[in-house]
């Protein structure tokens, strides 16, 4: 590392853009870059330690230091839009049970003198969580496992524009809705997490992922509802649970091309029952478990 710059060479935040592109083989880049949204609000690379230490019964002091195992991951925050695109791509699995395989360039500090461009491929999701909340815009985290990152002081896949649509909000023309009706009279917060359960695998000569393949598939979440009369309707669809339902979580209105995701055999997990002395309406933490989520079209 070198430290000899001056305050002007150093980075400066909100001089970030990044954008996506399908690969066709896992680990080749993709060329057809695409854009993620107007309001991207984290990404983020990180490397595991890559270097290990050790000491011998002769010393007190460091004797080997060795290389470990690279391991790349990317963690990536938005507020999902009409038209959305990525969200689709990152909770379905293909027809063949696999995770889809991506590009991404993340550049950094762009409107400066020098630019620092990171391209990452073999990216495939480990886990996205879709969370909204009352007054809030919908939100999209995912964390992704990384075959190889490459750096570069220019782009190699150049971001479209981002796109000038609707952002999708909590309170805004959507519905959460469990076998055509309203989950809840109100539903003041909800969030799911889609785990792909990624295996990354290393071959014997190599510090880099050979492959990473997809596991089980695991659907969790929790939403925060209203309870009608006191509660006892929702006691009594959580412990008779036996009857399953689909849920469609919808982001805005129909016909509105933004995402919808449903998730089938929903069951409700537990549910608490508080009589406290505190000045607002009752309202529950309820956790839930699905078969498989799907994100389609409103």
């Amino acid at each position: 590392m070198h430290f000899k710059e001056t305050w002007s060479d150093i980075g400066r935040p909100f001089q970030g853009s990044i954008c996506y592109a399908d690969e066709s083989v896992y680990g080749t880049a993709g060329t057809t870059p695409q854009s993620i949204a107007s309001m991207v609000g984290g990404a983020r690379i990180e490397t595991n330690e890559v270097n290990a230490f050790y000491r011998g019964i002769s010393s007190v002091y460091v004797s080997v230091v060795t290389q470990k195992n690279v391991d790349y991951t990317f963690h990536l925050e938005y507020n999902p839009h009409h038209n959305d695109t990525l969200l689709r791509k990152l909770v379905n699995r293909t027809s063949a049970g696999t995770v889809r395989s991506m590009t991404f360039e993340l550049g950094a500090n762009i409107s400066g003198t020098t630019a620092s461009y990171y391209k990452l491929t073999g990216c495939k999701c480990k886990s996205i969580t879709l969370s909204g909340s009352e007054g809030e815009p919908w939100m999209v985290a995912a964390d992704f496992s990384v075959k190889s990152i490459a750096t570069s002081t220019a782009t190699t896949l150049l971001a479209p524009a981002n796109p000038n649509d609707y952002v999708c909000m909590f309170n805004v023309a959507g519905t959460i809705r469990s076998g055509g009706v309203d989950l809840a009279y109100v539903t003041s917060s909800f969030d799911c997490t889609v785990n792909h359960n990624i295996q990354d695998i290393y071959t014997v000569g190599s510090r880099n992922k050979g492959a990473a393949i997809e596991c089980a598939l695991d659907v969790t979440g929790s939403c925060d509802i209203s309870l009608h009369e006191g509660g006892a309707v929702q006691f009594g669809d959580v412990i008779n649970a036996a009857k399953a339902s689909t849920v469609k979580i919808m982001l805005a209105h129909t016909g509105s091309s933004a995402p919808s995701m449903w998730l089938t055999n929903f069951r409700w997990m537990s549910i608490g029952v508080d009589c406290s002395a505190v000045n607002e309406g009752m309202m529950a933490s309820v956790p839930f478990i699905g078969e498989r989520a799907t994100v389609g079209a409103c």
